[in-house]
């Protein structure tokens, strides 16, 4: 068993429906997970050789194929039926779990909505009738949970409190950082394009990049995309882009900040603290 994740799973109160124990879990697990870095940053033919040999379970890193085996072991702990199936024909399938529910089979997709979880915004794989046309050819008995249902359920069990998902926060944020008023908050110039970018980099470091339980870094740089995404205008995006680099015998996250039309070029390396909070580092 992933280290910890015995005290979620003792949380589970057995009077609970199955869906409710199903999203449960779904939701209250991610964060003891990251993707492999190994596999999802190796070049498409080393991907192939890797998935011909067999993924393997490696504790807390994860492929789509070994987060399904995890999540379908600990789903027969609590009597829950559930079957690991292929979404596509590619060399390399993507695996994803139907489960056997309070009122039938449904899709869910621990891996795809592993940083949905982390961060505590809805998920879109969970309870949804997958586009894929393998999946609905081969199991057309799946059903669909309606978006009041699934809030219902987390409200019950306080995934959410008052029915409020981080997405809400985040679409006010969007709409105050990019609103043509925003210097007005940074108290600097309008015309003041680089220290605009700037002071929303450094806004972001000091109150956004520590929020949910984002542990792996290829879920830290689907992070720094998401937050670019919130917090820059379509024309400040272009300047700043988040990337993974080998460097010292591991990974590192960098955001390299490009001004082209002042020849000005920035990097931020993401690090920890003495207390274990992340936080952004100039390197150059």
């Amino acid at each position: 068993m992933i280290d910890n994740t015995n005290k979620i799973i003792k949380e589970v109160n057995l009077n609970w429906g199955k869906d409710e124990i199903i999203r449960f879990l779904y939701v209250k697990l991610a964060p003891f997970f990251e993707r492999d870095l190994s596999y999802f940053l190796a070049s498409e033919d080393e991907q192939l050789k890797i998935y011909q040999k067999g993924f393997k379970q490696k504790g807390k890193l994860v492929v789509c194929q070994t987060i399904c085996e995890i999540y379908q072991s600990i789903y027969k702990e609590f009597k829950i039926d559930s079957r690991i199936i292929t979404t596509n024909l590619k060399s390399i399938p993507h695996y994803a779990l139907i489960v056997h529910g309070n009122y039938g089979w449904y899709y869910i997709d621990p891996l795809k909505d592993l940083f949905a979880n982390q961060l505590g915004l809805k998920t879109e794989y969970f309870g949804c009738i997958p586009k894929y046309g393998i999946v609905k050819d081969e199991y057309p008995f799946l059903i669909s949970m309606s978006k009041q249902y699934i809030k219902f359920i987390d409200t019950k069990l306080k995934i959410v409190i008052n029915n409020f998902y981080m997405n809400t926060f985040f679409d006010i944020l969007n709409k105050e950082m990019t609103d043509n008023k925003v210097h007005t908050f940074f108290n600097i110039n309008k015309n003041d394009y680089i220290s605009i970018i700037l002071k929303k980099l450094d806004f972001a470091n000091n109150h956004l990049i520590n929020m949910g339980e984002i542990p792996g870094l290829y879920e830290r740089l689907i992070f720094y995309k998401f937050l670019i995404e919130q917090i820059y205008k379509r024309n400040e995006k272009k300047i700043i882009e988040p990337s993974l680099i080998f460097d010292e015998d591991k990974y590192a996250l960098l955001l390299d900040l490009n001004f082209k039309t002042n020849n000005l070029h920035m990097t931020f390396r993401e690090k920890k603290d003495n207390n274990g909070k992340y936080c952004l580092k100039r390197i150059k």
